[in-house]
């Protein structure tokens, strides 16, 4: 486990989280305060949103500036923000209430206008443009049943992708993940994750780290991962940016 995953699972279960709004995103705002309080990290040194921008920085150069990112899934809307701050016109898609209302929080406070929110399924993401210049998707294609169906949706709607995400392994060796044995789904092996028990409500706002509107969600393989990306039409695949090896996760960047 990263030292910046145990920091924030600390500070969810801490006191302080639970009399502050916010919980998973340390944002700075403009009267030096943090939206965690008392946290010794900030959503701009997120190691994340450094390979993110790392990324964006090869791609555009000086002329990032104007340029439309998608943020789905955006949880609290910190990586949101950042790519705001960089200049981007930025949209983070959120589902869950309690979330989006820190999101409109932030974008009181910050005074971004080239920062919006929407609520919504991510499923929708298509009836806020399909044309995007960058679709950022972290924390949330493990989250899907159809994980392939979505990636061709995002290949239909960016010209640019940076994915984030969970894969299963053969081995299956990390414990506390609890998937199920190997599986083919969408054409893809990998393995089901149980999001909620049978009989559970699969849209309970409060799961901020679980599913929405299915009670299992599919994670292929890292190499079908990537093979569903090629086969959707990205070119340039590149999973250099952020080599993160903890809990079956990886960053991937590509390009139609």
């Amino acid at each position: 486990m990263s030292r910046l995953t145990q920091l924030v699972r600390k500070y969810r279960n801490s006191r302080a989280a639970q009399k502050n709004a916010f919980a998973y995103y340390s944002v700075r705002l403009p009267d030096g305060s943090l939206t965690m309080p008392g946290a010794d990290w900030e959503m701009s040194a997120h190691p994340v949103f450094l390979g993110a921008k790392s990324f964006l920085t090869d791609t555009f150069g000086d002329q990032l500036e104007g340029k439309s990112i998608l943020d789905l899934g955006c949880l609290e809307g910190g990586f949101s923000v950042e790519f705001a701050r960089l200049g981007m016109r930025a949209t983070g898609l959120e589902v869950r209430t309690s979330n989006v209302k820190k999101c409109f929080y932030l974008k009181s406070k910050l005074g971004l206008p080239n920062l919006n929110f929407v609520q919504d399924d991510c499923w929708n993401f298509k009836q806020y443009g399909n044309s995007f210049d960058v679709i950022f998707c972290s924390g949330l294609l493990y989250h899907l049943s159809e994980p392939r169906k979505f990636i061709g949706m995002l290949a239909d709607s960016c010209n640019h992708l940076i994915l984030d995400t969970h894969y299963a392994t053969v081995e299956n060796d990390h414990e506390t993940l609890k998937l199920d044995e190997v599986a083919t789904h969408e054409g893809l092996s990998g393995r089901w994750y149980r999001e909620y028990e049978d009989g559970k409500d699969n849209r309970n706002d409060n799961a901020h780290w679980n599913s929405w509107g299915n009670t299992r969600s599919f994670w292929p393989y890292k190499d079908e991962v990537l093979r569903a990306l090629e086969s959707a039409g990205f070119k340039g695949i590149n999973d250099s940016y952020f080599p993160r090896h903890d809990f079956q996760r990886f960053m991937v960047t590509g390009h139609k």
